[in-house]
């Protein structure tokens, strides 16, 4: 898969993510670190192992976004369940 100058593609093997839906507003610091608490706790609670450090993966221009458009999922890959 071929990235361009504006957008960057990586390749991940298969896994779960948790991962929780922020709008502009949300995403913004220091208004996110309630979000980060719950994933960390629902990944605590869950009996799950991260696999990797936390994530934003933006899906809209931050540029033009409205404060109520959901922007980014704040996620956590996931290591595989034994």
């Amino acid at each position: 898969m071929a990235g361009s100058a504006d957008i960057q593609v990586r390749v991940e093997p298969a896994h779960d993510e948790a991962y929780v839906r922020l709008s502009q507003a949300e995403m913004r610091w220091p208004r996110m670190l309630p979000f980060a608490d719950a994933l960390e706790r629902w990944i605590r609670d869950n009996d799950r192992r991260p696999g990797a450090p936390l994530r934003q993966v933006l899906f809209a221009d931050l540029r033009t976004a409205e404060p109520g458009t959901l922007v980014c999922d704040l996620s956590v890959p996931l290591q595989v369940a034994r």
